[in-house]
């Protein structure tokens, strides 16, 4: 399989790049609802077994985000808060999706 080497800078400058444009088109605020959403495991992105549904909450990812804005970088796992980051903004685009009733 390819791949490439990407920077931090880089895919920052890409969601601040993306979240500016959501700005631009009005969304300074987005409603999203709390409770438990479907998402991939990271470890299966590449092995597409029979997808069995992995279930996030996003009223944890907004409470968890919110603490560790607070706590020193070295008390956090990488890992840990990007999965929380990806469920938030995967909790935002399914709420400005067109095909589901929003408008981009």
């Amino acid at each position: 399989m390819d791949e490439v080497t990407l920077s931090l800078a880089e895919v920052r400058q890409w969601a601040s790049r993306t979240l500016n444009v959501l700005e631009a088109w009005g969304h300074k605020e987005i409603s999203v609802p709390l409770g438990l959403y479907h998402f991939m495991d990271p470890t299966e992105l590449w092995t597409m077994p029979a997808v069995k549904p992995v279930v996030g909450d996003s009223r944890d990812d907004i409470s968890t985000l919110r603490e560790e804005v607070l706590r020193p970088m070295e008390d956090l796992v990488d890992w840990h808060s990007l999965q929380h980051l990806i469920g938030i903004l995967s909790v935002v685009a399914s709420q400005i999706t067109p095909q589901l009733g929003k408008s981009a």
